[in-house]
């Protein structure tokens, strides 16, 4: 899920409902009281794009899937 809203509060509520986690900086977190602040070492949080089609999609959906399967960044 992405949150593209400025409301921290609203995403941090998100998150205690059980919709994913949530990646903020500690100082962050602490500050909305984002519940349980877990400190990230290893391995590296890693960006990942995935793509939920028919068997053959199509145009825009189709031009994505080359790229994914590329390896390209979207």
């Amino acid at each position: 899920m992405r949150h593209d809203g400025t409301d921290l509060l609203a995403l941090c509520a998100l998150a205690a409902a059980g919709h994913g986690p949530v990646l903020l900086p500690r100082r962050v977190a602490q500050a909305a009281g984002a519940g349980v602040a877990l400190p990230l070492s290893a391995p590296r949080p890693v960006h990942r794009t995935e793509l939920l089609s028919p068997s053959s999609p199509t145009g825009v959906a189709a031009a994505l899937a080359a790229r994914l399967a590329a390896g390209s960044p979207v």
